[in-house]
């Protein structure tokens, strides 16, 4: 069953890498006047709240891996455990980045 987990990390990761690339494709499209600021600021949004809970998911799944040794702090895992809570906090709350989303959707300036 670690190998599916491996398997299903990756993927998370690299959906929420995809999703970020596709965030900074807009930015560059909102510097050029191509699209509502809404529409921008809802995509960098859903951006970051979807990595940061695939940084809670892989965190977790890591430190389920290791097993008791994932509070060690002789492992990156534990610092990497610690260190991803504050990333749901900063740069604005998940919470107010959902209300940022649902925003855009309510005004109809971002279809996703």
């Amino acid at each position: 069953m670690i190998q599916e987990k491996l398997a299903r990390m990756a993927m998370f990761i690299e959906a929420a890498r995809s999703l970020i690339y596709r965030a900074a494709y807009y930015i560059d499209d909102y510097l050029k006047f191509k699209i509502d600021p809404r529409a921008m600021g809802a995509l960098a949004g859903a951006a970051k709240v979807y990595g940061t809970e695939v940084a809670n998911y892989v965190v977790d799944e890591a430190i389920q891996i290791h097993g008791g040794y994932g509070y060690f702090e002789e492992f990156d895992v534990e610092r990497y455990w610690r260190d991803h809570r504050v990333t749901r906090i900063y740069e604005g709350t998940n919470e107010i980045n959902l209300l940022t989303i649902t925003d855009a959707l309510r005004r109809g300036v971002w279809k996703p």
